[in-house]
C-alpha cells in the first residue's frame, strides 16, 4: 500500500516543538511545556475539524513528500495525511520531552519500515497511558532507552510487539517509577545482546 513517509524522529520532535512555540530554535532533545496531545490521522480529520479549518491554522510538513502537514493548535498536534501515514525508519527521539503531553494517539501510524525506537518516548514524563499494541516492530532493532524517565507511566500495552530482530534493549524501561503492571511474554530476546 502506498503512504507518505514521516521526517526522521530528530526532525519530527524538533519540527513540532518549533510550531508549537512559534520558533525556529527548537532542538530534538529540548524539553517542551506546550503540548498537551498528539493524534495521527490518516484520511480521516479530527473531531471539529474540516480541512479548510485545519489549513488555517500554523502548520509545517512532517513528511518526506510533503503530504503529511502537523496542526497546532492550543496544546495539541494533528498529523494529519490524505493517504497512508507511515514511520520513518529512524524514530530516535520522536516523542522526546515532551513533560506535557498526557494523550498520545498513534493508532494511524504504521511503523513497518521503522529500524530504530531509541528513545522514541524518552523524558515524556506526564503520559499515564501508552497504548502502542498497533505498533509493527518486525523490523526494529534497537529500543536502547525506548521508554527511559517516563515516570507518570502506569500503563503500557506492548501486546503485539514483535522483537525478534532486537539487538539492544539496555535502559529501554528504566526509570518507570509509576509503571503497575508489565506484560513482556511475548518477547522474543533472543538477538539482544544489550
Amino acid at each position: 500500500e502506498g503512504g507518505s513517509t514521516l521526517v526522521d524522529g530528530p526532525t519530527f520532535s524538533k519540527t513540532i516543538k518549533d510550531l508549537a512555540n512559534n520558533t525556529t530554535t527548537s532542538v530534538y532533545n529540548s524539553y517542551d511545556n506546550s503540548i498537551n496531545y498528539i493524534g495521527f490521522y490518516s484520511r480521516e480529520l479530527p473531531e471539529g475539524y474540516t480541512l479548510e479549518n485545519l489549513n488555517k491554522l500554523p502548520n509545517v510538513s512532517v513528511s518526506l513528500d510533503d503530504k503529511v502537514r502537523a496542526y497546532y493548535d492550543s496544546g495539541n498536534i494533528y498529523v494529519y495525511g490524505d493517504s497512508h501515514i507511515i514511520a520513518n525508519e529512524n524514530m530516535y527521539s520522536m516523542f522526546r520531552g515532551l513533560k506535557s503531553l498526557t494523550n498520545l494517539n498513534l493508532k494511524s501510524l504504521d511503523t513497518f519500515k521503522t529500524t530504530s525506537m531509541q528513545g522514541t518516548f524518552k523524558e515524556s514524563s506526564k503520559l499515564k497511558s501508552l497504548d502502542i499494541s498497533n505498533f509493527d516492530t518486525s523490523n526494529v532493532t534497537t529500543m536502547y532507552n525506548m521508554f527511559q524517565d517516563m515516570t507518570s507511566l502506569e500503563s503500557l500495552n506492548l501486546k503485539n510487539f514483535n522483537t525478534s530482530n532486537v539487538k539492544n534493549m539496555a535502559g529501554m524501561f528504566s526509570h518507570l517509577n509509576s509503571l503497575v503492571q508489565l506484560n513482556i511474554s511475548s518477547f522474543d530476546t533472543s538477538k539482544v545482546t544489550d
